[in-house]
């Protein structure tokens, strides 16, 4: 059970995009653009034509029964944490911003769509940001006016604000992989599993 071990061993947890789904929760930036308080009572086709498809609806999930109790703990996670290192801190999300969870069907695909991150993660006071959701077969590190995906390796990180896409660590057709971050050095080594 995954989230019998994420409960266990995990002391930070943030909200993905599957967690709002089975705890019945709209994403903040879904609220504020006038997603009606009823959302999964909608059916199917009632949420494609609010949506316009631009959101991920979840029809084709495994209807496995989840605990009460996972779900109340899938309902009290927040969409951001920041993490103080000492030197830096870092914004751990589940997607870019403004889409935290990763609840759209939007994928970025130029350095542009990184920069809302990057000032989201300034105001939160944080030169890192850590986040997944993409499914990449590495990682990708953005900075303002760079991009750089890589596989798997280490890396150096720059002293100046970035967001690092992690690869998944579980399922898929990808890679699957892990992150590991020294915070002293700084340097991001990202294992293939």
């Amino acid at each position: 059970d995954c989230i019998k071990l994420i409960k266990q061993y995990c002391h930070k947890v943030i909200a993905g995009n599957h967690d709002m789904f089975w705890s019945m929760r709209l994403p903040d930036y879904l609220r504020k653009s006038k997603y009606p308080d009823n959302w999964y009572k909608l059916n199917l086709k009632e949420r494609m034509n609010f949506s316009n498809n631009s959101i991920w609806l979840y029809d084709d999930e495994v209807d496995e029964p989840i605990l009460a109790d996972n779900i109340n703990f899938l309902s009290s996670l927040p969409e951001t944490c920041v993490m103080d290192c000492g030197k830096f801190s870092i914004l751990f999300t589940h997607f870019l911003y403004p889409d935290l969870t990763g609840s759209s069907k939007f994928f970025p695909d130029s350095i542009k769509h990184f920069r809302p991150h990057l000032k989201f993660m300034q105001s939160n006071k944080c030169l890192l940001g850590i986040a997944g959701h993409a499914h990449l077969q590495g990682y990708s590190v953005a900075s303002r006016n760079h991009f750089r995906y890589n596989f798997f390796g280490k890396t150096a990180l720059d002293s100046l604000p970035q967001v690092i896409l992690g690869p998944a660590i579980t399922r898929g057709d990808s890679k699957n992989g892990l992150m590991i971050l020294d915070t002293e050095i700084p340097e991001l080594d990202v294992i293939q599993i």
